[in-house]
């Protein structure tokens, strides 16, 4: 699933990750974290509205990205993905996107 997500992001950007970084580290980390908190039906969800809406706002093409991811994960797990947990996938895939992150 990984690869797949992994795909998704440099479709999106039009390159490769540079898969040894520690920014693609931290991001599997927090979908390794992620897999746990879906299996075990504790999903992050707090009303945050705003907080999720800057998020978009600053980050329109990680937000589509990361829309993208969700609709892969949700059809793999078979689950709703909350829009909490999709706007943390948005900041991970912002920073991997950011200048220098891509080879």
């Amino acid at each position: 699933m990984f690869s797949q997500i992994f795909d998704i992001i440099e479709a999106e950007y039009g390159g490769p990750l540079e898969r040894e970084s520690m920014n693609v580290a931290r991001f599997v980390t927090h979908l390794r974290y992620f897999f746990v908190r879906a299996h075990t039906g504790a999903q992050l969800a707090d009303d945050t509205s705003t907080l999720l809406a800057a998020i978009r706002v600053a980050h329109p093409r990680a937000d589509r990205c990361a829309r993208r991811v969700r609709d892969v994960l949700e059809m793999r797990l078979d689950q709703p993905i909350t829009e909490e947990e999709t706007a943390y996938l948005t900041l991970h895939i912002a920073r991997l996107s950011q200048p220098g992150r891509l080879t």
